[in-house]
């Protein structure tokens, strides 16, 4: 609210023209009084406007802050756009690949019902029994090869194959006794075979760490004994340790023998002819001994 000039021309004129004491008071009065109201006034006027600039602060700054949250907000928005937007992408690219995998499955969905409709055509009047199914036999059990036929009559086939021609229980034997070859053995006999099997092999790993010759026959193509003696002492160290025979013939007599063998520097060799002659040779080192001769 405006407020107007102070008019102190009346109270001046008053204290000009007073001639007491009372009359100058009386101006001052007057004049003080008007003064007051006009400094209240101002006063007041002053408050006012220090709450109407108060008040024009607190709403700019209100403004301010509308304006950081419309920015703010703006921003949230533009964010949750930018989302809306990829996750739109994403599902138009969901939906492509939806649309691609309907359009197989429609196409592996017709393929099936034109293979089931060539079941069905092929099925005929099926009835649910194995004589209505028409397959093709194969390996001509019923018709000839890969002509057409029924289930039921291949089942019948292979039956009879089976319990009349392959299994003939009148061909089984339980027992490890069978010599016919037509025969078989029963399934209950091969625990019994296998241990008849490990026995067999263990006799035979026991004769041979028994036996007394380790040195296969060794036959001599000599004239007399001392192509005997002289064909052992050059094969000596081709003999295993141990004991061998050694054998020796010609059109007028006949010799046999044991060679026993220490190693490849010492033996003995024992010969018997057919006439009764025997000779004992000492194989040492280098030197084939005659130590036995007897006519």
């Amino acid at each position: 609210m405006a407020v107007d000039n102070i008019d102190l021309s009346g109270e001046i004129k008053a204290w000009k023209d007073a001639a007491y004491g009372k009359d100058v008071r009386a101006a001052n009065v007057a004049a003080f009084e008007k003064i007051q109201g006009t400094v209240n006034d101002t006063v007041q006027n002053v408050n006012q406007a220090s709450e109407d600039a108060s008040s024009a602060s607190q709403n700019a700054q209100k403004a301010v802050d509308d304006i950081q949250s419309a920015i703010e907000t703006a921003t949230s928005k533009a964010s949750e756009a930018a989302g809306s937007a990829t996750a739109a992408d994403t599902s138009k690219k969901a939906a492509a690949s939806s649309a691609a995998a309907a359009d197989n499955s429609k196409t592996q969905a017709a393929a099936s019902a034109a293979e089931a409709k060539k079941i069905a055509q092929g099925l005929g009047d099926f009835d649910g029994t194995a004589a209505k199914v028409k397959i093709t036999d194969t390996y001509g059990l019923v018709v000839s090869a890969l002509g057409e036929s029924t289930a039921q009559a291949l089942i019948d086939a292979i039956a009879n194959k089976v319990v009349n021609e392959l299994i003939n229980k009148n061909k089984i034997v339980n027992n490890l006794l069978a010599t016919d070859a037509s025969t078989v053995l029963a399934g209950t006999q091969g625990a019994a075979l296998d241990k008849r099997l490990v026995a067999a092999e263990k006799a035979v790993t026991q004769l041979n760490s028994e036996a007394l010759f380790t040195n296969a026959l060794h036959t001599v193509s000599a004239n007399d004994s001392n192509g005997i003696k002289n064909d052992m002492y050059a094969n000596w160290n081709t003999f295993k340790t141990g004991v061998a025979a050694l054998l020796y013939r010609n059109s007028a007599e006949a010799w046999i023998g044991l060679i026993n063998k220490y190693d490849n520097a010492k033996g003995s060799v024992l010969l018997i002819n057919s006439w009764g002659s025997i000779k004992v040779y000492r194989h040492y080192g280098t030197v084939l001994t005659d130590i036995y001769v007897a006519s």
